[in-house]
């Protein structure tokens, strides 16, 4: 370890005890940073500090068992025309206006403490509060988890970051069905909410071939998803005229043209234990037989762009509007106007006349 690494260890343990941080035995914090970051520690503390990953810019350090949330090293002031000392390097981290040691408080006593002092700082940061549940996976407190989803679904958060929302940073612990399931008691409250939920599964379709995890969890985790949906659909049935109309099997055909063993797997393991979703793969397989194979629908208007309507009218509400040579998929072919879904996951109708087929 370099002397200023070591320098910098020495303050932050500091400054975590006196504040009330209370460092958990090694094996504990072995235990924790494998829950939640799926890293393995070595046997016994080492002097250096690791990476969690690519992605998460924050280092455990082994020996005074917490992690350091702060970008820059306390002891990196180039504007200093000589080597920080350890007090410059202390005032770095107490100058109240950096933020570094509120953050590395919170983060540390809440991972590693529970202790719900700490909430009060994520419930201020709406992006800390996404990042420690949905990038650290700590779902401990259930009104943080809602906060988060709450602050999630206000930015692109839960459609960028697909593989965070549905799946554990530690291989062995699944897919996330506690998050899951609150993120749908969450929507299903609005038609606007439920949209950013279809938003997640759309985009889990979209991205179902190349996320890096186990078939059967992807599959359970598909499962849970349709599982949601098929309860929406359930207390929503005015809006269903027709097994088409319902989101679950809209969404369970999607991913049916892009995993063509989906259905044989979902057989075999009973469908994991969905009592509903059995009837609708039959559905889905029944008219899929009937219809045309799937092919690349894409806009061509000349003025630019399409408008994507609530219904089929020209008078209708204009949900959103579709570039031309966007792709779009279509989910109904009736009339002059085709019931269509969007590349960000929305659904409306186009007139025919705007839709090209490759």
């Amino acid at each position: 370890m370099k002397k200023e690494d070591s320098m910098q260890s020495l303050i932050l343990e500091e400054y975590a005890k006196s504040h009330g941080y209370k460092a958990p035995s090694y094996e504990a914090f072995k235990e924790k940073c494998l829950q939640f970051f799926g890293i393995r520690l070595h046997p016994s503390a080492q002097v250096y500090s690791l990476d969690i990953n690519e992605d998460i810019i924050y280092s455990v350090n082994e020996i005074g068992r917490f992690i350091y949330t702060g970008n820059e090293s306390l002891f990196y002031q180039p504007a200093l025309d000589h080597e920080p000392t350890m007090d410059e390097a202390r005032k770095v981290l107490y100058t109240k206006e950096n933020g570094i040691a509120d953050m590395f408080l919170a983060y540390n006593k809440l991972l590693f403490n529970d202790n719900p002092s700490s909430l009060s700082y994520f419930y201020k940061h709406k992006d800390n509060a996404i990042d420690v549940v949905f990038d650290l996976d700590y779902e401990n407190n259930d009104l943080l988890i809602q906060r988060a989803i709450e602050y999630a679904c206000q930015n692109s958060y839960i459609v960028n970051d697909v593989t965070n929302v549905l799946f554990y940073n530690n291989p062995s612990r699944g897919y996330r069905k506690k998050l899951i399931t609150m993120f749908y008691k969450y929507a299903e409250t609005s038609k606007e909410r439920m949209e950013t939920f279809e938003n997640l599964v759309y985009a889990y379709y979209k991205h179902y071939k190349q996320i890096n995890v186990r078939q059967k969890v992807k599959d359970e985790c598909l499962v849970c998803l349709l599982d949601c949906l098929n309860k929406y659909d359930e207390t929503h049935q005015d809006n269903i005229l027709k097994v088409m109309d319902k989101k679950a099997y809209q969404h369970l055909s999607n991913f049916m043209l892009v995993d063509k063993e989906l259905i044989q797997r979902m057989e075999k393991n009973n469908y994991y234990e969905s009592t509903a979703l059995p009837d609708v793969a039959k559905a889905v397989l029944l008219l899929s037989s009937t219809t045309d194979e799937p092919a690349d629908y894409y806009i061509e208007d000349s003025d630019g762009y399409t408008n994507v309507r609530t219904s089929g009218s020209s008078k209708a509400k204009i949900i959103t509007q579709v570039k031309s040579d966007s792709f779009v998929d279509v989910i109904e072919k009736c009339g002059d106007w085709w019931k269509v879904k969007t590349d960000n996951g929305k659904v409306g109708y186009i007139h025919k006349s705007r839709i090209r087929c490759n």
